[in-house]
């Protein structure tokens, strides 16, 4: 009998704190009733308040990770975080390309703190080896301006960032998340703030809106938006859908989460319309 559970291979790194990267990962996508495999990018020394250190897991043992896994089992979407190397986006490209399957890209360039742990020799290699074969690219503004080259300071910034981002890869979906903007793209009548993110793929736009909630407590929040729509694509969702799905996904998250967002067990009723 065909294994009908769908199951997404995880790259990003491990989190002392377990508030973010593979350990998020798999929480999601238990939640979601979909399996996970599992390649470390890293390790991040971290508690619930400060950033220590990212080690470096050697690119070799990368590429080691990625071979013993190939033709294991089969999984049916790609999420990739964390690359902290050039050498590792490398390694992580020529596992890639080989792929004829969904790919979402959350790469994270710095830490919570503003240290930065991918350098520009990254952000280069991630643009030759992964970009070409990247589904969905979810970047936030930081990284928005970084692989735009542009600042983002408006609603019309962010469209045309966007734009220059899927230059990249025309068959590739952008993904602006709009939390990290210090403007707000929209107030309602009643005066209440909504995060707006901007899906863009061939000239045309989606924006999905959720109100601002006020719950401080969202670390992971990146990680469990990303590997959401890696699972709805598994799934064979399209693109538009599985983002809607996630908003949704992760909305509920932030607003119910006691700590973490990644603590929190949600079942998919719940969310899903």
């Amino acid at each position: 009998m065909e294994d009908k559970i769908k199951t997404v291979l995880c790259i990003n790194a491990a989190d002392t704190a377990g508030g973010i990267g593979i350990a998020t990962d798999i929480k999601t996508l238990q939640s979601l009733e979909t399996g996970s495999i599992q390649v470390y990018t890293s390790v991040i020394v971290q508690n619930k308040t400060s950033v220590y250190n990212l080690i470096e897991i050697p690119a070799d043992v990368v590429k080691e990770q990625l071979q013993s896994i190939a033709g294991y089992k089969k999984f049916d979407a790609v999420k990739i975080g964390i690359i902290p190397s050039a050498r590792i986006a490398h390694e992580i490209g020529t596992f890639v390309k080989t792929l004829q399957i969904p790919i979402v890209l959350d790469i994270s360039l710095r830490n919570r703190e503003g240290t930065e742990w991918s350098g520009q020799d990254t952000v280069l290699s991630v643009i030759e080896e992964i970009i070409p074969y990247v589904t969905v690219f979810t970047p936030n503004k930081y990284e928005a301006e970084i692989f735009s080259g542009m600042p983002i300071d408006t609603l019309e910034d962010a469209q045309v960032a966007v734009q220059r981002i899927a230059q990249l890869n025309y068959d590739m979906y952008v993904l602006l998340k709009g939390r990290l903007f210090s403007h707000t793209f929209r107030a309602d009548e009643y005066g209440d703030k909504w995060c707006s993110d901007i899906l863009y793929y061939k000239n045309d736009f989606y924006l999905f809106e959720a109100p601002t909630i006020g719950n401080t407590q969202h670390l992971g929040s990146g990680d469990l938006y990303s590997t959401c729509i890696a699972a709805q694509l598994a799934q064979n969702y399209p693109v538009t859908e599985a983002v809607r799905i996630s908003k949704e996904f992760v909305s509920y998250a932030i607003k119910n989460a006691v700590n973490d967002v990644c603590r929190i067990k949600i079942q998919k009723q719940e969310f899903q319309n």
